[in-house]
């Protein structure tokens, strides 16, 4: 059996209204998603944002992406943006989750 673990990040997301839709995502990361309303924008935005996440992860590629991106080590455990990374008092916080397993 295969224990299961998650990985979480909390991003900043971005909601813009556009003529016939909504685009939302990650401005810290650069993915971004459309939906038809706001919900479905920012629901799409959070399964792309998975998505580029777990795919970094199967490369090996994670920790340079999120360094890339401008986190930096905090403390066991916690990553930080760094003070000069892209903010707007209009975003709002997600969890993004990424299930993972441990293989034996």
């Amino acid at each position: 059996m295969n224990p299961n673990v998650s990985f979480h990040l909390k991003l900043p997301i971005r909601v813009q209204k556009k003529e016939t839709h909504f685009v939302a995502g990650s401005p810290v990361l650069d993915v971004w998603s459309q939906g038809e309303n706001q919900d479905k924008a920012i629901q799409n935005a959070q399964e792309a944002i998975g998505l580029f996440l777990e795919s970094c992860f199967d490369r090996g590629t994670l920790g340079d992406v999120l360094k890339g991106c401008g986190f930096i080590s905090f403390s066991k455990g916690t990553l930080l943006l760094r003070e000069d990374a892209p903010s707007n008092p209009e975003d709002f916080e997600a969890d993004i989750e990424i299930p993972l397993a441990i293989s034996q």
